[in-house]
């Protein structure tokens, strides 16, 4: 009888060891994206999504993107808020603390290019930086309806501490 027990007692309690092991929170990156392919670059595709009136077309663009990471960090939120233009949306992605200084830096050094951003090593999107972003915040527009700016946020919230 004892050895039931025993086994009944390491099942029940394995859903919180593993819930007790929570997993890190993936990784939000930010590469430069080059013209043109060289030896520090890596083809690497984002997709872009383009409304039609009778379904969402998905195509992807092949992108040269640097190797090295300009910028490694997590979030600490993700919102949806009103762009400038009525009924468009923007993504704002709030940078943990440890990575807002080195945003600043990236995004002063780089205006005018485009910046791939990555999770966990995968092209989410790749805008063109408009501006320093001094605050810790990335603003991501692109004329998004509320149901892409929701789409985009929910695949970026992965990137969120906990």
């Amino acid at each position: 009888m004892r050895p039931l027990v025993l086994f009944l007692a390491v099942c029940l309690a394995s859903p919180s060891l593993l819930a007790a092991e929570a997993k890190a929170p993936s990784v939000l990156e930010m590469r430069l994206v080059a013209d043109e392919a060289g030896t520090d670059t890596e083809e690497m595709t984002v997709p872009l999504t383009r409304p039609r009136p009778d379904a969402m077309l998905v195509v992807r663009e092949s992108l040269h993107v640097q190797k090295a990471s300009l910028l490694k960090t997590t979030l600490d939120s993700v919102t949806l808020e009103n762009d400038l233009e009525p009924g468009k949306w923007a993504v704002t992605l709030t940078v943990s603390e440890s990575g807002r200084e080195r945003l600043a830096e990236v995004t002063g050094q780089n205006v005018g290019k485009r910046m791939a951003i990555l999770i966990d090593g995968k092209v989410l999107l790749a805008p063109r930086n408009q501006s320093a972003m001094l605050d810790g915040r990335i603003m991501v527009t692109g004329q998004f309806s509320k149901e892409e700016a929701t789409d985009l946020a929910a695949k970026i919230t992965p990137v969120v501490r906990k």
